[in-house]
């Protein structure tokens, strides 16, 4: 949030490296034990929340979600390409939930 990113640039830490060269015990001194902790895991990759699979998504074969992946590197110069590109991923997603429709 605000506070802490204000308080990181008030210790003159600005990158994930910057906090990766602190201590836990420095980071749970200057924001507490829980949220000094989660700093000094998140920078070094490291997530200790358990993953959960999710068995009724599983057993039903069918995903809750759909994405339709875009090269963000297109470039549209007007509202109708933009609105074009949002057309074609809609048919995009909709042929594909017609694919995966069971009969």
């Amino acid at each position: 949030g605000r506070a802490a990113a204000a308080k990181l640039e008030s210790m003159n830490v600005h990158t994930c490296g910057d906090v990766q060269m602190m201590s836990p015990a420095e980071l749970q001194s200057a924001f507490g034990p829980a949220l000094g902790l989660q700093f000094a895991s998140m920078a070094r990759g490291e997530d200790p929340k358990e993953t959960h699979f999710d068995v009724r998504r599983h057993l039903a074969g069918r995903p809750r979600t759909m994405q339709s992946d875009v090269n963000w590197g297109v470039r549209m110069s007007t509202k109708a390409e933009a609105e074009g590109l949002i057309d074609d991923i809609c048919k995009h997603l909709a042929d594909r939930l017609q694919e995966d429709d069971p009969p």
